[in-house]
């Protein structure tokens, strides 16, 4: 991970700046389809609701709610289309990270908060998959779903929103450390 962090910040500034743009260009399409299918399945609850439950006869009531409106299956589709905003946010976050660290400097504080930032946004976009699995395996017997399973659903999806709002901080962090250090001449580019 640290080998191709170094190489993404050793990429042309704008090529990097437009890799970036792209990469959340593509995250947002993705979210927005993610969302329709979501309204579109009738989940009772909202994305945060639904996946913070932590209770199996919460989410079994969820189901069984879209499962007799007949919508069950567009939810499921948004779980399956949300494997691949997944690997957008992932890469996103990489590339967020690795950019704010330019700032710093290779080995700076700002490089190491960029670097924690995309590392954090890994981890986050690891429990989004996780939660999906779960997600997938609830939705294997739409009823009956096992207490331990609705709690791992949620617990990964708890982590991930704890992930993702450490690696929001971490790369904001990285651009003000990494500003300072530009600005204190820490660090000039060559």
């Amino acid at each position: 991970m640290a080998r191709l962090f170094a190489r993404l910040t050793r990429l042309p500034a704008g090529l990097h700046a437009l890799a970036l743009v792209l990469a959340l260009g593509g995250a947002v399409w993705l979210a927005r389809m993610v969302d329709a299918l979501y309204v579109a399945s009738g989940h009772p609850a909202s994305h945060a609701s639904g996946q913070l439950a932590f209770s199996a006869a919460r989410i079994e009531v969820y189901f069984a709610v879209m499962q007799s409106a007949g919508t069950l299956e567009r939810y499921a589709a948004s779980q399956r289309l949300d494997l691949g905003l997944i690997v957008a946010i992932a890469l996103v976050v990489l590339l967020a990270g690795s950019f704010a660290a330019r700032l710093g400097g290779p080995g700076s504080r700002g490089w190491q908060a960029g670097l924690a930032a995309a590392w954090l946004g890994l981890a986050g976009a690891g429990m989004d998959v996780a939660e999906n699995l779960a997600s997938f395996a609830m939705l294997a017997p739409p009823v009956s779903i096992p207490q331990a399973l609705a709690l791992a659903y949620s617990s990964f999806a708890a982590a991930k929103f704890a992930l993702l709002a450490l690696a929001l901080l971490a790369l904001l962090a990285a651009v003000l450390i990494g500003a300072v250090e530009r600005l204190d001449g820490a660090y000039r580019p060559r």
